[in-house]
């Protein structure tokens, strides 16, 4: 199946955002499927996808791909989690050694 210019150029600037290259005569599957990290039967259904006219971020999430933004929300959330766990943990053995009870007491 050959792909639209319009689904190929949409790919290509979304895998140029992200660092990656097209290898000279590399095929377009290929490199949505290295690009993205997904296999090629989903690198195909994303260009059919585009082909059909959807958008790019519309066919990612059909796909399951995540876009850049999705994925550093996730792992900020999930960095500030850490955080405040790991926050709890020190409050709560400061508490309980008795240098930290001293300085609480002052």
């Amino acid at each position: 199946m050959t792909f639209s210019p319009a689904a190929i150029s949409s790919v290509h600037n979304m895998l140029m955002q992200r660092g990656k290259i097209r290898a000279e005569g590399e095929d377009y599957v290929h490199f949505v499927s290295r690009g993205f990290e997904i296999t090629p039967k989903n690198a195909r259904a994303l260009l059919r996808l585009l082909q059909d006219g959807n958008p790019i971020e519309d066919a990612m999430l059909i796909i399951g791909i995540e876009s850049k933004v999705q994925e550093l929300t996730r792992l900020t959330r999930i960095a500030r989690a850490i955080g405040a766990a790991f926050g709890t943990f020190v409050a709560r053995i400061r508490s309980l050694s008795p240098t930290g009870r001293a300085r609480a007491q002052r």
